[in-house]
């Protein structure tokens, strides 16, 4: 029988990947992190992180693998240079790096590690376009993590 999954393993996860990704408001984007008060509204251009997952597999007496997706939504206003948001793909790509997930005591965790997505790249960029009757241009950035926790 598989030990249980321990409790913290999951906002710990969630901590390191939003405070990894927060770090993209260094350059001027806003940044919406989940569970915080919206206010996308007040920006021309931001950044929506969204998370999907941790899910847990057992994979030996002693471990678990985690598996996480971060989808980053960019929007930006019609108004605004049309290549704008397509920079921001290139912005919020170059953070799609290895995170380290640190535990409340600043102890390490593990480290969450990118996995090649279905097209077999690391980061798969989507670029929407102008969505009809809003004015505003929408594409994603997205990544998938794994990472090797013991028990």
């Amino acid at each position: 029988m598989a030990p249980p999954v321990q409790q913290e393993w999951i906002p710990w996860i969630t901590r390191a990947v939003v405070t990894h990704f927060h770090e993209l408001t260094r350059s001027g984007l806003y940044v919406q992190i989940p569970n915080a008060p919206d206010e996308r509204a007040n920006h021309a251009i931001w950044a929506d992180i969204r998370i999907d997952g941790p899910i847990f597999q057992y994979s030996n007496p002693d471990s678990y693998m985690g598996y996480i997706i971060v989808d980053i939504l960019i929007q930006a206003q019609k108004s605004h240079n049309v290549y704008s948001v397509p920079a921001l793909f290139g912005e919020v790509a170059e953070k799609f790096v290895c995170i380290r997930v640190l535990k409340d005591d600043g102890s390490l965790l593990g480290i969450l590690d990118l996995e090649p997505g279905y097209n077999g790249n690391d980061v798969e960029i989507a670029d929407y376009g102008l969505i009809p009757d809003t004015g505003h241009r929408r594409g994603t950035v997205v990544g998938r993590y794994s990472i090797h926790l013991e028990v």
